[in-house]
């Protein structure tokens, strides 16, 4: 019952809002992932842009639940301000994506499937804990 109202509430807890920020990226992770592999299996990209694409269409799936579902207070009224501040955090989860990508792929030959699975635990924290601290 506890975990269901911490689901469903959109309060400040910041339990309530990490389960909401896990599932939610676990939404954007999908797509993003999706995104990646049709890339790379399909149109025969590099991994790393592969990824970085993925991770930006994961971007805008996490900005649409954060601001509806995940945080109940924002630090912008202004939503135009509020999402480039938004886009700046992801694009710097884009950018240590693309990083983390060409270390694990080109230089630790790690698959890139494997590779994507460690980086988006590392990418999730980073921009959870940034848009927590800027944004909401």
């Amino acid at each position: 019952m506890k975990l269901a109202r911490l689901f469903r509430r959109r309060d400040g807890a910041l339990a309530g809002q990490v389960l909401r920020y896990l599932i939610s990226g676990g939404t954007a992770f999908c797509v993003d992932f999706g995104i990646m592999a049709a890339l790379k299996e399909g149109a025969g990209m590099n991994a790393a842009v592969a990824a970085s694409i993925g991770n930006l269409a994961g971007l805008i799936v996490t900005y649409l639940l954060s601001i509806f579902w995940i945080f109940s207070r924002r630090r912008f009224t202004n939503p135009c301000v509020e999402f480039l501040l938004f886009f700046l955090v992801g694009l710097s989860g884009t950018g240590l994506t693309y990083v983390l990508m060409y270390l694990f792929t080109s230089a630790g030959s790690v698959h890139y499937m494997v590779a994507k699975l460690v980086t988006v635990v590392l990418v999730t924290g980073w921009n959870f804990v940034l848009k927590k601290r800027l944004l909401f």
